[in-house]
């Protein structure tokens, strides 16, 4: 169950990113296959490092575990504000500016995971 549920918060940020990038005018991928395997693996590391962040950020701060989905929201978020900016800093196929963009990116694509994760 949790495996299925990081692979569909990989699937959802991956998507997401594809959206963003031609809906939202701050957002580039460059190509259609590298921005796809972009996406992928920026979407595989925001699953990942969403988990673990989450697990850290539970054994030390209690309260963010009981707000529920709201603390997944944000835990969500600052994992992908990292993978946004890692995967921003290490290629050159995706492009995310101005930093603003990135923030209001990383916390509504989080939203949209934690719902898809919710909704299993």
């Amino acid at each position: 169950m949790i495996l299925l549920a990081a692979v569909l918060a990989a699937v959802v940020f991956t998507l997401g990113l594809l959206i963003a990038s031609m809906a939202v005018s701050g957002v580039t991928l460059r190509g259609a296959l590298p921005g796809v395997r972009t996406a992928t693996l920026a979407g595989l590391a925001s699953a990942g490092l969403g988990k673990l962040l989450g697990l850290i950020l539970a054994f030390l701060f209690l309260p963010i575990v009981l707000l529920g989905p709201l603390g997944s929201i944000l835990v969500q978020s600052i994992a992908n504000v990292i993978v946004l900016f890692a995967a921003t800093w290490l290629t050159e196929d995706l492009r995310v500016e101005p930093r603003r963009t990135r923030m209001v990116l990383a916390v509504v694509l989080a939203v949209f995971q934690v719902v898809a994760q919710r909704a299993l």
